[in-house]
């Protein structure tokens, strides 16, 4: 099992990337939300869950270890697979999905293109109350601005590991163009 995955990005296409690696290069499906906010050439460490099926073997990865608990518990429901999982995780950020599951948001889960209004149902009635902890963990314990300034930095060249590293301290009520001009005078310059 392929539970973290650490490499040069080589190539991204809509719906995955492969991370180099040692020589060899894995094919990873992410969330386009992620797939977005990096480039070829950079590096990256991944979080993965790997799914294995009889005619393919597939590699599911995610920036934060929330998102990979929050994954796991979303194909956990009846109905929903890896690929409708990622499409979920690429249309909201976890924090939404969170909120929407625990204030029984059947509608804003509805607007995912493959969820109908049973499976959004059924995941507010599987995992309502269910999630909390699993989500403390996405970036450290990080709020949703931290991660959007980790996001930020990676895209302008930082590994993730600097951009944590940067955003170390900062105070969590200022925006994220604050903390990412706070994270260049503290620790990045």
């Amino acid at each position: 099992m392929i539970a973290y995955l650490s490499g040069t990005i080589q190539q991204i296409t809509a719906q995955d990337l492969i991370v180099l690696n040692h020589g060899i290069g894995y094919l990873v499906r992410a969330p386009k939300r992620l797939l977005t906010q990096l480039h070829s050439g950079q590096d990256v460490a991944l979080f993965t869950y790997q799914h294995i099926r009889e005619d393919a073997l597939d590699l599911y990865g995610f920036l934060e270890q929330g998102d990979l608990h929050l994954f796991q518990k979303l194909i956990s429901v009846s109905g929903i697979g890896p690929k409708l999982g990622l499409a979920i995780l690429s249309q909201f950020s976890a924090i939404d999905i969170q909120e929407a599951i625990n204030k029984g948001d059947v509608a804003l889960l509805k607007s995912i293109s493959g969820v109908g209004k049973k499976t959004a149902e059924r995941i507010v009635l599987d995992l309502k109350g269910n999630i909390d902890e699993y989500l403390k963990q996405t970036a450290g314990g990080k709020n949703s601005v931290q991660q959007e300034a980790v996001l930020a930095l990676i895209s302008l060249g930082y590994s993730q590991a600097e951009a944590l590293n940067a955003l170390t301290d900062i105070d969590n009520s200022l925006t994220t163009e604050e903390q990412i001009r706070q994270a260049f005078k503290n620790k990045l310059l």
